[in-house]
């Protein structure tokens, strides 16, 4: 996938504290970068992690709305698989 995608995954798990282990000095480390360049994300597995950076973008009732919808069909905002595979991804990488 295009590097900006790689980035999009990126901010995502980096603004939902996913990566906050991999932070030495401000700086993420190497192995993080090396996972993003390396690993195969599909597009459902890049729409999961994007999902609530959008909510946050909505009016605050039209978020609420959407994450109820999301919840009933099995969402879990707590145990998103992108999460697990991420971080599989940089601890191999170390």
């Amino acid at each position: 996938m295009a590097i900006g995608v790689r980035f999009w995954l990126l901010e995502a798990l980096f603004d939902r504290g996913v990566l906050d282990e991999f932070v030495h000095d401000g700086e993420l480390s190497q192995e993080v970068f090396h996972a993003a360049a390396a690993i195969p994300i599909n597009n459902e597995e890049l729409a999961e992690a994007r999902i609530l950076r959008h909510l946050n973008g909505l009016p605050a009732e039209e978020a609420a709305r959407a994450m109820e919808q999301m919840r009933a069909e099995g969402f879990n905002e707590t145990l998103l698989k992108i999460d697990a595979k991420f971080l599989a991804a940089v601890r191999a990488a170390q």
